[in-house]
């Protein structure tokens, strides 16, 4: 198996399995961080791991947490389902 390969399955085992759903990947600029995240979310979308959403957030530019959070809510959809009888 090649390396990138091994990444990207230590990454999903890691948000499939492991107690957080939040990962931070890190390393030296062009190093292939944004690849193997990529590559991940792919993997994991494809086999339908997560009910309802990936949602891939690059930190580069965010100085506060409290931008980050509007980053998160920004790309979340929320669904609203009517449970009333007609």
């Amino acid at each position: 198996m090649k390396y990138r390969e091994l990444l990207i399955t230590r990454l999903a085992s890691q948000l499939i399995i492991g107690s957080s759903k939040i990962s931070v990947i890190t390393g030296l600029y062009g190093i292939g961080k944004s690849d193997v995240a990529r590559n991940t979310l792919n993997f994991l979308a494809e086999r339908k791991y997560f009910r309802y959403a990936l949602i891939w957030v690059r930190l580069d530019g965010f100085n506060k947490v409290s931008d980050l959070v509007k980053e998160l809510f920004d790309r979340i959809v929320l669904y609203s389902l009517d449970l009333t009888e007609k």
